[in-house]
């Protein structure tokens, strides 16, 4: 079937104009499928990318991002030290391996990959995140509100690491300290007001 697949995804290519021996156009290609959401196909025009160019490392960066959707999570983190062979610098290749390494409950190497793509990319909010997620896990909360209040100081419009704080607070039972974050993150943060059901479910539930 897949076999029959890459037919079809070569005659669509070359329909369109684009050279089906050009890794790039491939890589195009399969960068367009997945915004697509078509993420099979994706995977088999990224694979046909790097058949013409193995040491292509955005196409092994999409396909181990590609792979991670479809839950294939070691081959993922097979591609993306693959990657890392060829391009050790890229941020977005070691953010991607550390969350791939953080559903495998590999925490400590994903926060090894969460610390090292914040030092290629410091300005990340995402990165800085994740990583105080992954130290929640393992209860190095400090840390991780250290990151998480970092985080909101350099742009308090995300959500999420306003979600992720007042979390943290209840569970310690901060309630004083949350409810003022939640205040703040109201004030602060547009979007929160649609996620105030969901922190009450949490309170609820932590109670």
């Amino acid at each position: 079937m897949s076999g029959k697949i890459r037919g079809d995804l070569e005659r669509l290519l070359q329909e369109n104009g684009k050279d089906s021996n050009s890794a790039e156009d491939w890589f195009d290609f399969g960068v367009n499928l997945l915004d697509e959401n078509k993420i099979s196909k994706a995977e088999i025009a990224y694979r046909a990318a790097l058949e013409i160019k193995p040491q292509f490392p955005e196409a092994l960066r999409d396909l181990g991002a590609t792979l991670y959707l479809m839950n294939r999570y070691e081959e993922a983190e097979e591609i993306f030290r693959g990657a890392l062979e060829i391009r050790d610098d890229d941020p977005d290749i070691w953010y991607n391996l550390g969350c791939v390494l953080n559903l495998m409950d590999r925490f400590e190497d994903a926060i090894t990959a969460f610390q090292t793509a914040h030092e290629y990319n410091p300005e990340d909010m995402d990165i800085l995140t994740n990583l105080g997620v992954v130290l929640v896990e393992i209860d190095r909360v400090d840390e991780a509100e250290k990151l998480f209040r970092e985080a909101i100081e350099k742009n308090p419009e995300q959500v999420v690491v306003w979600l992720n704080l007042i979390q943290l607070l209840y569970r310690q039972e901060r309630n004083d300290e949350a409810e003022s974050a939640y205040a703040e993150a109201m004030e602060k943060a547009p979007g929160f007001e649609e996620f105030v059901d969901y922190i009450d479910d949490f309170i609820e539930t932590e109670d």
